[in-house]
């Protein structure tokens, strides 16, 4: 009966001497009762990030272009703003806008542009407003995406197929009550 090596492990290093990195900052900055007299709640969130990367010589060739690839937007944000104005209603509106970024590693610029034709940031608003009727009902009205801008989303490192464009709904309005039991 022969023996196995199992102490022995195959690996493959793509270069030792190739680095990445990514830096970031991240904030959060959140004041309540504004104006008191309307509760105005404002909540902004803020991402910035950079990169820096170390292509050895025997890639310089490719460098040209994969140097100026990002996978990550440069700058991301978040804006909340909710009052109640009137007593039993409550609104809120969310905006969130993100810098350009590149979705997909392809190696030409030029072929990006063809294929994704839009690779900007973007921004989005949207507006809920919920009205207390009685002590357990209240009713809403919810507009998502009230601009409807049209956005490139993210490539799902889970899926066998990445997206380079998120199906989007364009600008959506819904109408509810909602019954609290409690």
């Amino acid at each position: 009966m022969k023996k196995t090596d199992t102490a022995t492990v195959l690996m493959r290093v793509n270069s030792s001497n190739s680095l990445s990195r990514l830096y970031g900052f991240q904030s959060m900055i959140k004041r309540n009762d504004i104006i008191k007299s309307i509760h105005l709640n404002l909540e902004l969130s803020l991402t910035f990030t950079t990169s820096s990367q170390k292509i050895p010589d025997f890639v310089k060739m490719a460098s040209d272009y994969v140097s100026n690839f990002k996978l990550n937007p440069t700058h991301l944000g978040q804006l909340k703003i909710s009052a109640e104005p009137l007593k039993n209603l409550y609104v809120q509106l969310t905006s969130i806008w993100e810098s350009s970024w590149l979705r997909v590693i392809m190696p030409v610029k030029e072929i990006y542009n063809e294929v994704i034709k839009d690779f900007d940031g973007f921004y989005c608003m949207d507006f809920v407003a919920n009205y207390k009727l009685g002590t357990n009902l209240n009713g809403f009205i919810k507009i998502n995406n009230i601009l409807d801008e049209k956005y490139g989303g993210p490539v799902y490192s889970g899926m066998r197929t990445a997206l380079p464009y998120d199906p989007q709904m364009g600008r959506s309005i819904y109408f509810g009550l909602t019954y609290t039991l409690n």
